[in-house]
């Protein structure tokens, strides 16, 4: 099934990655010695490696063959940190198809340092996506609860409505549940005007929700 072939993929690439790990061993080992290089090797190896080390019978191929089981394991535990670090981003995309000030919101996003922008003109409708990420100031980690998120909002310019905003956060480290998420996020449209009157009474409903993080 998928899952087994997914497992079997992950150990063909673990095993790639020592081959390619004790291929790049010995490379360094070489390279120090001048081996690769078409030149004489260095008095320092010869004087002490070659004649304290080579000249003693399985020296120094038990030498190469620790150094390439640490750097083996020096791999293996950097793909694992990686990966750990990788896992438990949570990616949210909510739909609010809401109306907004448009000069309002233009003004909120130009206080942000964009990552993105991509605007797709149509006869009916002018719609933008912005991409940022929160700064993470003392300020922002305390009401985001964690390390801040990268937001992206995506809304009709033309007729002046957000359609969905997507939220990236590593849950690991951010203690917000996901309406929590949409609620601080709201609650800075509230403090922006951004939302107009006739909305703000549903929308202040995602935000009573969560009480404590519209507060921070």
């Amino acid at each position: 099934d998928a899952s087994a072939a997914n497992e079997r993929a992950s150990n063909s690439l673990e095993v790639m990655q020592i081959i390619l790990a004790g291929s790049f061993a010995f490379d360094i080992i070489d390279r120090l010695a001048g081996g690769t290089l078409n030149m004489p090797p260095p008095s320092w190896v010869s004087d002490g490696v070659i004649g304290q080390i080579i000249d003693i019978p399985m020296l120094w191929f038990s030498l190469n063959m620790v150094w390439l089981f640490l750097m083996c394991y020096l791999l293996l535990r950097l793909m694992r940190w990686l990966g750990r670090r990788a896992s438990g981003v949570l990616t949210l995309r909510i739909r609010v198809n809401k109306r907004v000030n448009i000069d309002r919101l233009n003004d909120y996003l130009s206080k942000k340092e964009m990552e993105t922008i991509d605007t797709s003109s149509e006869s009916r409708q002018r719609t933008k996506k912005c991409t940022w990420t929160e700064p993470a100031t003392k300020l922002n980690k305390l009401k985001w609860a964690g390390p801040p998120p990268k937001i992206e909002v995506f809304f009709d310019e033309k007729h002046g409505f957000l359609l969905t905003v997507v939220f990236v956060v590593d849950k690991k480290k951010c203690s917000l549940s996901e309406e929590g998420l949409l609620a601080v996020f709201l609650q800075d449209l509230f403090d922006g005007d951004v939302l107009l009157a006739d909305d703000r009474k549903g929308v202040a409903k995602a935000i009573e929700k969560e009480p404590a993080t519209a507060k921070a």
